[in-house]
């Protein structure tokens, strides 16, 4: 399978990734943030559940993850316009979130439900 950027492609994709984490642990987000067990908190070990993925799987993965934080914004300045249907850009913001776990879900392909 072929890489679908390069390894700087990647590097600011992890970066984008860090930048939106550290906005989303922001002060209004730490009341629902939970503290995990020891035994979860192990970065060697893989998500329960999940196989071992692959470079390129990661890779895809994470280019899926960065292109939901851009359609956000997209969604974000849809939602700024003037009179707008808001009940269907709600829809269109789920329809969007669905089709991106499922991109993500056929890629890591999970073994629980």
């Amino acid at each position: 399978m072929k890489s679908i950027h390069t390894t700087s492609e990647s590097q600011l994709i992890y970066e984008k990734l860090g930048k939106e984490r550290v906005m989303h642990d922001s002060k209004e987000n730490q009341e629902h943030q939970m503290e995990l067990p020891k035994a979860l908190l192990d970065p060697t070990d893989q998500i329960k559940g999940y196989r071992k993925l692959s470079v390129h799987e990661v890779e895809a993965i994470n280019f899926i993850k960065y292109m939901g934080i851009e359609i956000g914004k997209m969604c974000d300045k849809v939602d700024q316009m003037h009179d707008i249907d808001k009940r269907w850009l709600a829809i269109g913001k789920t329809n969007l979130q669905q089709g991106l776990m499922a991109i993500t879900r056929a890629i890591a392909k999970p073994e629980t439900f």
